[in-house]
């Protein structure tokens, strides 16, 4: 599972819990969430974080506009139609037709 830890940093506040920053490890699959000490060493978040990072979902992913215009590009059988699609698409990417 991703998390998004400025997120979640926000939610432990809400709940109670403050830290500093908060750091992710993923060694094969086991996530390991923490945070840091003053002095900037990895420290453990206290035993009723868990609860809040069992309940954190991360935001989905947006879609890039240029995904979302190839996906009009794949049902379009007119090729004038191509046209306004493709011009939207370099201007995203910073070019000109």
């Amino acid at each position: 599972m991703m998390y998004d830890l400025i997120r979640l940093q926000s939610e432990l506040a809400e709940a109670g819990i403050v830290t500093t920053a908060l750091g992710m490890t993923d060694d094969e699959g086991v996530v390991t969430i923490y945070t840091y000490s003053e002095a900037g060493e990895i420290a453990a978040l206290p035993p009723k974080a868990q609860a809040v990072i069992d309940a954190h979902v991360p935001p989905e992913p947006e879609t890039p506009p240029t995904e979302i215009l190839l996906s009009l590009l794949a049902d379009v059988t007119d090729v004038d139609e191509t046209k306004p699609i493709l011009e939207a698409m370099l201007m995203i990417l910073g070019g000109n037709l």
